[in-house]
């Protein structure tokens, strides 16, 4: 997947200040790229915006409804620590913020979104757009079995010791005081 992400991102090239990646299986409302467009020029402080999704099953009805985290640039990276609260097809990025981040890994077998919204997230703010603007499908074949449990597991595994890398107080402002109180 990580290749495929890649090649969408050379192709897209040069072309506009914002990308957002739609999976084959996704849908977005008709506003939805428009409304998020607008949101990002509203807030030239944001790298990217994410809206909230339904998650369908593959007659398209509605089963789960996802909201995105009120979140800014340290909370959201506290929050990727507890699970990837992302979904691919709600988030738009500025161009810029993307060449930054860098290319998605291609040696990940999956959770490769997860894995860049770390570093996305570390050199951007994430603005939050609350309206269900984009619909991720659930059918069997997206579904886990145990073998694709295991590489979410692997993956995952990962993508966390890389985020470990991450300073604690790039995470959590604040606790240089609080450690320093501590260590009386």
């Amino acid at each position: 997947k990580g290749a495929a992400l890649n090649a969408a991102l050379t192709a897209a090239t040069g072309q506009g200040e914002f990308i957002l990646l739609l999976d084959d299986d996704d849908l977005l409302a008709p506003n939805a790229v428009l409304t998020l467009v607008r949101a990002l020029q509203a807030h030239p402080e944001w790298g990217m915006a994410a809206c909230d999704a339904w998650v369908v099953d593959e007659a398209g009805r509605a089963r789960d409804l996802r909201p995105v985290p009120e979140v800014h640039p340290a909370p959201a990276l506290r929050a990727l620590f507890r699970g990837c609260f992302l979904l691919q097809p709600t988030v738009m990025l500025r161009r810029a913020l993307v060449r930054k981040a860098g290319a998605f890994d291609e040696t990940l077998p999956r959770l490769v979104d997860y894995d860049f919204w770390f570093r996305a997230c570390r050199l951007g703010a994430l603005g939050p757009v609350h309206l269900p603007l984009a619909s991720c499908r659930r059918h069997p074949g997206n579904a886990p079995d145990d073998a694709r449990r295991e590489r979410l597991r692997s993956a995952a595994a990962t993508v966390l010791r890389r985020a470990r890398a991450i300073p604690l107080a790039e995470a959590f402002p604040g606790i240089e005081p609080a450690r320093a109180l501590l260590e009386r």
